[in-house]
């Protein structure tokens, strides 16, 4: 066996993560606080969102609206972190068409917490590259605004109010100093159901899913 094929591979694992460590390392900050603000656009889909877009019906449409929210981030070692943020955004679509009467407003207004780990690799000395993912829970704000008059009364509601979503995304940041100026954009989809009607033993449901873009900073704090 040939002992230096696995030395070489070890070696440039080594100076491929030698950048990385040194960047993390160098970082003054092990805290970071910060805000986000940017652009949301989320859908839905099961069988409440086939009932309206059978053919001949209703055309489903995005929803698209804004987010904002709040940063914190520890770094645990170089080059990873943990990062929790509390986000305001809106999830679900809209339908197009009026084949279905009514008013029902399908689009809900949500806290999202996600709890996340974010890798880091640096760019250049200033720029780096940052690799998120994790779980979020979210809770609605404004639920599903039912047009009562326009469903049978045999339909029966079950909407849930928090429910968990796994969220995978990517960053750009420049590092000036103690501060942080980052591009980020990141897709979330929800496990469970926002939407549940049963009618005479049929369950139409609509669950969602969706991507924000948006751009914020952090401040490094403490040494």
């Amino acid at each position: 066996m040939n002992f230096l094929y696995p030395t070489s591979i070890l070696g440039g694992i080594a100076l491929l993560l030698a950048p990385t460590l040194a960047h993390g390392q160098n970082s003054p900050s092990p805290f970071y606080f910060g805000v986000r603000a940017g652009y949301s656009n989320y859908t839905m889909e099961g069988e409440e969102v086939k009932l309206h877009t059978q053919p001949g019906a209703d055309e489903l449409q995005r929803d698209q609206w804004f987010t904002v929210g709040a940063i914190l981030r520890k770094r645990l070692y170089a080059p990873l972190s943990l990062q929790a943020e509390l986000n305001y955004l809106r999830e679900g679509g809209h339908f197009k068409g009026g084949v279905f009467l009514g008013k029902t407003v399908y689009t809900i207004d949500c806290l999202q917490i996600p709890l996340l780990l974010d890798v880091e690799v640096p760019a250049t000395e200033q720029l780096s590259i940052h690799l998120q993912g994790g779980m979020a829970l979210t809770t609605v704000v404004r639920e599903v605004e039912l047009d009562m008059p326009s469903f049978d009364k045999r339909n029966r509601f079950s909407n849930p109010t928090d429910f968990f979503s796994p969220v995978l995304g990517g960053e750009l940041a420049w590092h000036q100093g103690r501060h942080v100026y980052f591009l980020n954009a990141r897709y979330s989809y929800d496990l469970t159901d926002y939407y549940q009607r049963e009618y005479m033993g049929t369950y139409y449901n609509a669950k969602s899913s969706g991507f924000t873009l948006a751009v914020g900073t952090l401040l490094g704090l403490g040494k």
